[in-house]
């Protein structure tokens, strides 16, 4: 019987016909242990290039049996879907297939609500993935501009996730939806939560829920986009959070922060400072949290005649005795217009060279932006402690993302 071959992008499915046109294997091909087949794979799957790395992959399932199972495990372990589009429909397709059992992670984005919508076929939503095969499924995103800010819709999410989902199986959830009761009453059933991201808490959800013991019982990390000081405090306040990514004011912040005696990381990103108000919310910071290991700042703006504040503000940090990794994210706003030959040119000022910093502190994350009228121009530079107790430096020009800087820092909490 020819071989025969799949055409290229079609995801291959365990125990589907696709597989078994994918297993052809030569009688004299290798037959390598699997831990070998895992190992190269593996090596693929380190490259930093996305579509490559895919492409990569797609193309090692069809050649052997051996490969395409270990190819498999990778393709689809962390996913990432834009709701109603076709590839939706393909990705379902696979992990009704028997896929679904190698799914670890599920990002959705433009979450759409309902299937069959605008005459779509319904299999390419959201709706038509086979949860109840997801038996490795830890980690859930569903990102929507709006649309799951309307109780309604948010509601019948909550409905389907709750009878779909297998009891205790989530570690981490995140969406663009408020913290509801209907949203509690899913996290009844997923008492392992340890990492939960939301845009708001409901006024409709009473400090009893918040209070209560067995609500969210290891949760270490949170991340509300907009909530009160004093809700934020009665949801922090009985759980071992670790992490907190603040909201965008320090008032809604603060409240929480004397209570959160497991705090070793802080995200102030969102935080927009200008002036003095900055010294003053930064004493406030330093002397209710005082055993940070992890700190990204919030965004500094100065202008030409306050060169000296930089260096002023985030030297109050220096008396956080166990802070390991510190990130800066300074604006300067020069209200002038760059005269020479090229804006870009222009670099951002250098205006913490005389920070003082925390005795540990190991890593140093400084992202510096320069804004005028006709330009914007950021560089990043990275400081990392040698073991003669100097530093070693990394400048790069272009904006590496704080957050993401900060989340790698904090992977192991």
């Amino acid at each position: 019987m020819p071989r025969k071959f799949l055409r290229k992008g079609v995801p291959v499915t365990s125990g589907s016909r696709y597989e078994a046109e994918a297993e052809y294997e030569s009688p004299n091909q290798a037959v390598l242990p699997q831990e070998l087949w895992r190992n190269i794979v593996e090596e693929v799957a380190s490259d930093s290039n996305s579509d490559s790395r895919r492409e990569t992959l797609c193309n090692l399932s069809l050649t052997s049996r051996s490969l395409c199972a270990e190819a498999q495990r990778i393709l689809y372990r962390n996913l990432l879907m834009h709701d109603g589009t076709p590839i939706v429909g393909k990705i379902s397709r696979a992990l009704h297939g028997g896929a679904a059992k190698h799914v670890r992670s599920l990002h959705v984005a433009n979450y759409h609500g309902v299937p069959g919508r605008r005459g779509r076929s319904s299999e390419t939503f959201f709706f038509s993935l086979p949860f109840d095969r997801m038996d490795n499924l830890h980690s859930l995103n569903i990102d929507s501009k709006q649309f799951l800010m309307n109780r309604d819709r948010a509601l019948e999410l909550c409905k389907f996730l709750n009878t779909s989902l297998k009891a205790n199986s989530l570690t981490t959830f995140h969406s663009s939806m408020l913290l509801t009761p209907s949203l509690c009453y899913l996290f009844e059933t997923q008492n392992k939560i340890t990492d939960l991201s939301v845009t708001g808490i409901d006024e409709a959800l009473g400090f009893s829920q918040l209070q209560n013991p067995q609500f969210l019982p290891v949760l270490k990390r949170v991340k509300v986009t907009f909530c009160s000081g004093t809700t934020l405090k009665e949801l922090v306040r009985t759980r071992p959070i670790a992490v907190i990514c603040s909201p965008p004011y320090l008032e809604d912040l603060e409240p929480c922060l004397a209570c959160a005696s497991h705090l070793v990381a802080l995200d102030l990103s969102r935080v927009l400072m200008t002036g003095v108000d900055g010294l003053d919310s930064t004493q406030r910071i330093v002397s209710a949290a005082v055993n940070l290991r992890f700190l990204l700042s919030y965004r500094l703006i100065f202008y030409p005649d306050e060169i000296d504040l930089p260096n002023r503000v985030f030297s109050v940090f220096h008396t956080l005795a166990n802070l390991q990794a510190f990130g800066i994210i300074l604006e300067f706003r020069d209200p002038m217009p760059h005269v020479g030959d090229n804006a870009t040119d222009q670099l951002p000022v250098n205006a913490i060279e005389d920070v003082v910093l925390p005795h540990h502190l190991q890593t140093l994350f400084v992202s510096n932006t320069r804004h005028n009228l006709s330009a914007r121009v950021t560089i990043t530079q990275l400081r990392q402690r040698t073991s003669n107790n100097g530093w070693e430096i990394h400048d790069k020009q272009g904006n590496l993302d704080p957050v993401e800087w900060f989340n790698s820092e904090i992977l192991d909490i």
